[in-house]
């Protein structure tokens, strides 16, 4: 479920850069999209390999420090939550398809990151140990 929201969110990301329209909804949303990819992207592992729910944006920021391995993603995952909040909640007019492309290589960071280690863990055998998180 997580794994597929997470192509969809990029794969809308792209449909809306590739509008071309500059105004400040268009790209704003295409960030927005970019976060959730990422958000999807953590929330899957989490729950296939910690059997966590993530319910709220302080929930996972709480279990980024019970389960350290996100450290290594939680600059580009903070960014990008801040990025996408100045998009919505404060109308941020200045944002470009530029910042929309290099957003999209954090995004994508976190789901490259993610994804292998949800899968493990997702095709392992019930009663199992889950996948250690991949080293850096």
């Amino acid at each position: 479920m997580h794994l597929e929201a997470v192509g969809k969110h990029l794969d809308h990301a792209a449909f809306l850069r590739s509008t071309n329209r500059t105004d400040a909804v268009t790209v704003g949303w295409a960030i927005t999209a970019l976060f959730y990819a990422a958000l999807h992207s953590v929330r899957g592992y989490l729950k296939a390999c910690k059997q966590v729910d993530v319910t709220s944006h302080d929930d996972f920021k709480a279990l980024v420090h019970t389960h350290t391995e996100l450290k290594r993603t939680s600059v580009e995952y903070d960014l990008l939550k801040q990025e996408s909040q100045s998009a919505r909640y404060y109308c941020n007019p200045n944002f470009t398809w530029a910042d929309v492309d290099e957003l999209r290589k954090k995004a994508e960071k976190i789901a490259n990151t993610w994804r292998a280690p949800t899968m493990r863990c997702l095709t392992a055998p019930t009663g199992t140990v889950s996948a250690p998180a991949p080293k850096a």
